[in-house]
């Protein structure tokens, strides 16, 4: 009988999943980065303060959720089986 050896599915799917959240991180940073350039670029302004709060906090939440979904997927790409039986 021939051994059965599965297709890395489960692997390449993970690494097109980082791969497409690691370009969504990159465009999000980019929104929080010109949210913050507004605020600072306009300090002379009223309520200047506004975008550049949001912009940090933005970049905050962006990178906290990155950080969760990397760390899943590590785990996820750690465990023995390729796919799940």
């Amino acid at each position: 009988m021939i051994p059965r050896r599965p297709f890395p599915v489960k692997h390449a799917l993970c690494k097109v999943l980082l791969f497409c959240t690691s370009l969504l991180l990159f465009y999000s940073l980019f929104l929080g980065a010109v949210s913050v350039w507004v605020g600072l670029s306009h300090r002379n302004e009223e309520g200047f303060w506004a975008p550049l709060l949001a912009g940090l906090l933005f970049i905050a939440l962006i990178l906290w959720l990155y950080l969760r979904l990397v760390l899943a997927l590590r785990r996820t790409m750690r465990h023995s089986d390729i796919l799940n039986p």
